[in-house]
């Protein structure tokens, strides 16, 4: 970066009267033909158009920063295409966006492969069978024949089978209790 030298009083009122239109149309052309080769007259027009905007009470001229991303953007040099998915977006509902598109994605996947295992469906609830249904064994569990039959089931088995005899013995001593209160 080259240092500034301080722009002369000279040409910082030539700088001044050339924006105001108050130079002659000779000293015009000069100034104009200065400012293609002198960085000096272009740096003091510069401080020239701040000051006259300064008193007249504006803010002093900025660039436009979507001039300037612009800029940035074809200075930037290109990445990879995968460089895309990670850099800053410019629009608000990026996020909003994948995260819409992950769950619709999902969803698709749950719902195909519920179809591609085979479609075996959920077994029904069990039913417990009525008092006055055959199926109830008023058997005691510890005749020979009935221990050699648990003996025999595999232990999910017989746990289930545990848990069904107790649901109905609850249910016949509920039914025998409402029997004997309604008699």
């Amino acid at each position: 970066m080259s240092d500034r030298q301080p722009i002369g009083e000279a040409l910082a009122l030539e700088a001044i009267l050339y924006l105001t239109d108050a130079l002659p149309a000779q000293e015009i052309a000069d100034f104009e033909g200065r400012l293609a080769d002198d960085q000096k007259a272009r740096d003091a027009l510069t401080l020239a158009v701040a000051f006259v905007q300064s008193c007249e009470g504006q803010e002093p001229a900025r660039p436009d920063p979507a001039y300037r991303q612009q800029g940035i953007r074809l200075v930037r040099p290109r990445g990879r295409w995968w460089h895309a998915l990670w850099r800053r977006r410019e629009y608000s509902g990026h996020p909003l966006v994948w995260s819409g598109l992950g769950a619709c994605l999902l969803g698709l996947l749950l719902i195909v492969g519920g179809f591609a295992r085979g479609g075996a469906a959920p077994s029904p609830l069990v039913e417990t069978p009525r008092l006055d249904s055959p199926e109830i064994s008023m058997e005691p569990l510890d005749s020979p024949e009935a221990v050699q039959i648990w003996a025999a089931l595999p232990r999910g088995e017989h746990l289930f089978k545990t848990h069904e005899e107790g649901v109905r013995r609850k249910t016949r001593e509920q039914m025998h209790q409402r029997l004997t209160k309604k008699s």
